[in-house]
């Protein structure tokens, strides 16, 4: 009876160990792979200057920097997209929905805008150009809501002069308004009535065929400060 009961407790006494082995090994384990944890949380945080959250964890703006040095952030909940950096957007990242994209800030340091950049973007209604700004390619801001909805006459964006809408007056002379620094691609492309051209000494760039096609064009009073003339004009 004696020799039974010892052997129940020896077993009684194995089981335990047994018991408190694995467990000692599982927490050992759990405290070896905490680090890692930690580390992938940690390294989710590190990218809250790329993606940004508020406290319901909606994402409130994503920001890219392209391989240039230029950064774009798109600020989801009001629909505004800033651009910052030094040189020439070449084009948008592909990668941020800008569709819905209503106000467009560029900040001084950009000095020119590729062809096509902001073009089709159709809610696109409010524009902030720098004063750094001295080159915008072709058709840049074509089918933007600010485009559309100008009335007939010269369009500016900022300190440039995008297009012409509508007819010229009647002589042909037309006139470009102080402080504009650039002309952009084409604005005036096959502007057929334009007969004579003033532009004021602010001007500092002229866009790829500006003039392009205007075959009644007699006269043009150039700028003394223009440092560039892009291809043909």
């Amino acid at each position: 009876m004696i020799l039974i009961r010892l052997k129940i407790l020896r077993n009684y006494f194995l089981f335990c160990f047994f018991n408190i082995t694995l467990c000692a090994g599982l927490l050992f384990n759990s405290v070896l792979s905490a680090p890692a944890f930690f580390n992938e949380v940690e390294s989710a945080y590190e990218e809250d200057d790329v993606v940004k959250y508020d406290m319901d964890m909606n994402v409130m703006s994503e920001t890219y920097t392209d391989f240039s040095g230029i950064s774009y952030e798109l600020y989801d909940y009001d629909s505004k997209l800033r651009i910052s950096g030094i040189g020439k957007i070449e084009k948008l990242p592909d990668h941020l929905n800008l569709a819905t994209v209503n106000t467009l800030i560029i900040e001084n340091g950009i000095s020119a805008i590729g062809d096509y950049v902001f073009f089709g973007m159709s809610r696109l209604h409010s524009i902030t150009l720098p004063d750094s700004l001295v080159y915008v390619g072709e058709k840049a801001f074509d089918g933007t809501k600010y485009v559309s909805d100008k009335k007939d006459g010269a369009v500016y964006i900022g300190n440039v002069l995008y297009t012409y809408k509508g007819e010229i007056q009647k002589d042909g002379a037309f006139v470009i308004q102080d402080g504009t620094k650039a002309i952009a691609h084409g604005a005036l492309l096959a502007r057929t009535e334009i007969t004579d051209v003033s532009i004021p000494d602010s001007v500092v760039t002229i866009g790829n065929n500006a003039f392009y096609g205007c075959t009644s064009l007699e006269k043009i009073n150039l700028s003394d400060n223009i440092n560039y003339i892009i291809k043909r004009i």
